[in-house]
């Protein structure tokens, strides 16, 4: 057993395509590439390919604090 760090994941980047809809209304896909990347020293994936049972802790917040903080003194809040 080993601790580890989350990857980076598979992602490559992102790419928008603009289609039409059966009703000829236009709208847009968003997919995504992904291949191959370094995942970084100590990471998940390197000890799961290396046969390790892994533990990573994680937390779950995408809230951008820095802009949250500017924005909070220009906006109300309830």
């Amino acid at each position: 057993m080993t601790l580890a760090r989350q990857g980076v994941g598979l992602l490559q980047g992102m790419h928008v395509e603009t289609r039409t809809d059966p009703r000829d209304i236009p709208y847009h896909w968003i997919g995504f590439r992904r291949g191959p990347r370094d995942q970084g020293s100590e990471s998940d994936i390197d000890a799961l390919n290396a046969g390790r049972v892994v533990v990573t802790p994680l937390r779950y917040d995408r809230t951008d604090e820095e802009a949250y903080r500017v924005l909070a003194t220009a906006l109300p809040r309830r």
